[in-house]
Parts: C-alpha cells; structure tokens; sequence
C-alpha cells in the first residue's frame, strides 16, 4: 500500500512538471532529483518564504550537507546542473509542498491561531474539527487543504465552515484515526486536485513569516 502511495505522488509530480513549460526542460534532472533525496517539507515551507522574501536560505540534510540552495536569486539542487531562476524556484518549491506536504486525518481536532480567532470573531477557547480535505475552492485555481467546522457542535447546513492551510493550525488537540488507506485516499485526493484540476493550494504565507519572525 505505501508503494502505491510514493507511486501516485511519483506520477503527480511528473504530470504537474510536464504542464509547466518553464519547468519541462528539467524534468529528468528534477525528477531524478526527488527519487535520489528525501523531502523535508517543514524546510520547504521556510525555503518557500526565503524565496518569497529574496533572502539566501540553506535546505540541508544528513550530516549538515547542503541539499538546496537559494542565493541571489538563484536556486541550486545538489547534482543538479542546471540552476532555476527565482520564479522557476518558487514555482517548483510551491509544487513539491503541495504534492509531499503530510496531512491530518479526518476527526481532528484543532485549535488555530489567536489572529484567526479574532478575525472569525470566536471565543478564544473555541476548537475546530477537519471534516474535508483537499476540496476545490469553486470559481478559483486553489483548492483547500482543510476545511473544518466548530466542535464539538453537530455538523448542520448552517454550520459555519473554515477553509484551513496547515500552517493555520497552532495546535493538534486531537489525531483523527489513521490507516494505510487514509494515506492512500489523501494521494488520490492530491493527484486529483493537482494534476487533474490543475490546482495549487492558496497560501499562508503570511503566517509562516510571522512565524519565522517570532521564532515561534
């Protein structure tokens, strides 16, 4: 079963390189890149948020070598010989964590940040539950990672949903129930969203720099 889950993101990948003419030239190199290291998503969100922000970043691995290296607007892959401007970067930066980025089963329970909290207007002890996963958002080229609703209420029509990144959850409350074939369904989901609809999670940007910013 795992098999088949690295297979499906395998196949993701290479399709979603293939539709991205800036990208196509590299294909081989990149995707050969991928199955010879290991991805560190958390590394790849803060790399992101360097590149956004135009400022040099390592992403290292085993013994402190140097795996990816964004400088003077430049990205460099180890063993990769061709280097990929900033926009090229940011765009298959932003595709690898869509496509290897983990994701929390159904049944979790959350709490989000304060910030959020008070742009929702909610009381500050209030906890969310993740229903959806990976859901178009309709009308737009995103999909949602999450999308939760308030707990422990009863789920009705009327209930108030919330459209969640993973870098919008402070703090995991509760694990949902996990198995192989959750993970199995999350990379069909994925390759659903991304190399079917073509879409791109929407960014939490904003909050992944204030984290860097206040070390926390």
């Amino acid at each position: 079963m795992e098999e088949k889950v690295t297979d499906i993101l395998y196949n993701t990948l290479k399709s979603s390189i293939k539709n991205d003419e800036m990208l196509h030239a590299l294909e081989e190199q990149l995707l050969q890149f991928l199955h010879t290291y290991t991805v560190d998503v958390e590394q790849l969100l803060m790399l992101k948020v360097a590149i956004l922000k135009d400022e040099s970043f390592e992403v290292m691995y085993g013994l402190g070598e140097t795996l990816i290296q964004y400088e003077q607007s430049e990205l460099k892959l180890r063993d990769v010989e061709v280097s990929l401007q900033r926009e090229q970067g940011l765009r298959w930066i932003s595709m690898l964590i869509d496509i290897f980025i983990d994701y929390f089963p159904i049944g979790t329970v959350i709490k989000i940040p304060d910030e959020l909290i008070d742009m929702y207007e909610l009381p500050h002890d209030t906890l969310l539950m993740i229903m959806q996963r990976l859901r178009p958002i309709p009308d737009t080229d995103y999909y949602a990672p999450y999308i939760a609703t308030i707990y422990p209420e009863n789920f009705t029509v009327s209930s108030e949903l919330f459209l969640l990144n993973d870098i919008m959850i402070e703090q995991v409350v509760h694990r949902g129930y996990e198995n192989e074939q959750d993970r199995l369904k999350v990379a069909e989901l994925k390759a659903h969203c991304i190399q079917e609809l073509g879409l791109k999670s929407f960014d939490a940007i904003p909050r992944i720099e204030r984290m860097m910013t206040n070390g926390n």
